[in-house]
């Protein structure tokens, strides 16, 4: 069946162009006058019926003449372009601008077809900028992962120094100079690999309410007595998979975020809730996944921040504070203990009406662990045992044997898994603690401890880490009972960590 030819008419045509879902109009090639208008342009742009044909074709223009270049339509068969056009109401939004030179009656004419693409260009600026972090993340945990290993050693040998060493004399002064500045370079690789998600975590099933319970105290020392702290905790909050020490981290960093936005004093909330990320939400928010959620909150009365500057609040090294008074790495180690939980965490803010971080964390249905209270410090423990050390890093194998023997461990060294288990093999001694780095050539620190446990099974097992390599990231969700000592550490620190484990093998 052939179809019928339909004449259109001038008013099916002007209906076709007037209820047309697109906005669009027709203007002028010379004088820039609006010949038509439709319906969606005069909804999209908010003017009255006949406002906006009255206008001048350059007062939509938000950001410079739209003369030069739309009338490149002239000379093109079609014109593109990303512009700002202005509202009614005075406001802009962000338009792919499409000009096809037509005909009108006797009058060189341009129609336009406006897109609206500001949605578009936010979700493509979010997804530019989480590449951008995930290349400095990159950058940052190599870096972090050479200095964790420098610091080891240095830490380690100070510390070793400090136990021969009288603390009040020059030299022990010198010394206690050399240990403190190491340690501030330790906080700094810390922050750098939890920006760059490489850290080794213990993760476990928590209670944010109680994780928030036990750091207020500490909180409250910390941000002074101009801020007011109020919590809001939810009763039925569902637990969540999580580090303990990182959420005190992410808290802690939050805060002194808020009290230094906050230089005459406000209030400081902190708010825990069940919450749900739906696809619609998901679509629009790169790195939210639909799911259920525990969600906490940090919210602050501060000076609150400028779209600008919340398009880099994450960014490592990038501060507004005075030089000397911030690293700028506060905020990027929380996106990044966050990222590395599998969560999502956003922002809102604006000048003058503070700022709110909201923190999701996937929901459990294992029951949520209390944390033990932290062991006393006291004097470097010691012991005869048989430790198998195994460390590829020579300054920090030589450092950590140091230590050990010096207070009377026997140590037997290898530089990586297969030399541990070939001298295993030649040994017939009971090794009563294998202290094995985690990330190691060829074979990694949880396989070598399967082999030596399978052997011996009553060996003890304590993991080191500073670094987890794109290939050993599932190393982060350790199990329970599990023990990390994580990079750099003191003598201190392990010997009171080895005693710890190997007084537990009669437990």
């Amino acid at each position: 069946m052939v179809g019928r030819n339909i004449e259109q008419t001038p008013d099916q045509y002007q209906t076709l162009f007037d209820q047309n879902p697109q906005p669009m109009w027709v203007f002028d090639s010379e004088t820039l006058a609006f010949f038509a208008v439709n319906q969606a342009a005069r909804r999209q742009y908010g003017y009255s019926p006949g406002d906006l044909a009255a206008l001048p074709l350059d007062d939509i223009g938000a950001n410079g003449s739209l003369t030069p270049p739309i009338l490149s339509a002239r000379e093109a068969p079609l014109f593109r372009a990303i512009w700002r056009h202005r509202m009614e109401d005075d406001t802009t939004l962000r338009v792919e601008v499409r000009a096809i030179p037509v005909q009108w009656g006797e009058r060189s004419a341009c129609l336009v077809l406006v897109d609206d693409v500001q949605d578009r260009m936010r979700l493509e600026e979010e997804l530019r900028q989480a590449h951008k972090m995930e290349a400095v993340g990159l950058l940052a945990g190599g870096v972090a992962h050479d200095f964790n290993n420098m610091l080891t050693a240095i830490l380690g040998y100070g510390g070793l120094l400090a136990e021969q060493i009288e603390a009040d004399t020059p030299i022990g002064r010198d010394l206690r100079e050399i240990i403190a500045a190491a340690e501030r370079a330790a906080g700094l690789t810390r922050q750098l690999l939890a920006f760059s998600r490489k850290q080794v975590l213990a993760v476990v099933a928590l209670d944010l309410n109680h994780t928030v319970r036990n750091v207020e105290p500490m909180l409250r020392r910390l941000i002074g007595e101009r801020i007011t702290i109020k919590t809001v905790l939810a009763g039925d909050l569902h637990p969540v998979l999580a580090d303990a020490s990182q959420l005190d981290q992410v808290l802690m960093n939050l805060s002194v975020n808020a009290r230094d936005a906050m230089p005459k004093g406000g209030v400081l909330m902190i708010e825990t809730r069940n919450a749900t990320i739906d696809e619609s939400y998901a679509s629009v928010h790169p790195g939210a996944k639909p799911g259920s959620y525990a969600m906490l909150s940090v919210t602050d009365t501060g000076t609150g921040m400028t779209p600008e500057l919340q398009a880099r609040v994450f960014e490592p090294f990038f501060t507004t504070k005075e030089r000397d008074h911030g690293t700028g790495l506060g905020l990027a180690a929380v996106y990044g203990i966050v990222k590395q939980l599998d969560g999502y965490i956003s922002v809102e803010s604006a000048p003058g009406r503070g700022s709110s971080f909201k923190i999701y964390l996937a929901r459990t249905n294992r029951k949520a662990e209390l944390r033990p209270a932290p062991a006393a410090t006291g004097a470097p423990p010691t012991g005869t045992e048989t430790i198998l050390l195994v460390e590829d890093e020579s300054s920090v194998r030589e450092f950590a044997k140091a230590a050990l023997e010096r207070h009377g461990y026997r140590v037997v060294e290898a530089d990586s898994a297969e030399a541990a288990l070939a001298a295993l093999e030649r040994s017939h001694t009971a090794v009563h603690l294998l202290l094995t780095d985690m990330v190691l050539p060829r074979m990694d620190g949880r396989e070598l401890a399967a082999r030596v446990t399978r052997r011996q099974p009553h060996t003890q097992v304590l993991f080191m880490s500073g670094y987890a390599d794109r290939q050993g990231s599932a190393v982060r969700l350790l199990g329970p009972g599990v023990q990390l000592l994580n990079k750099p550490f003191t003598a201190n620190a392990l010997l009171m960590k080895t005693r710890q484990l190997l007084d537990g093998l009669g437990a």
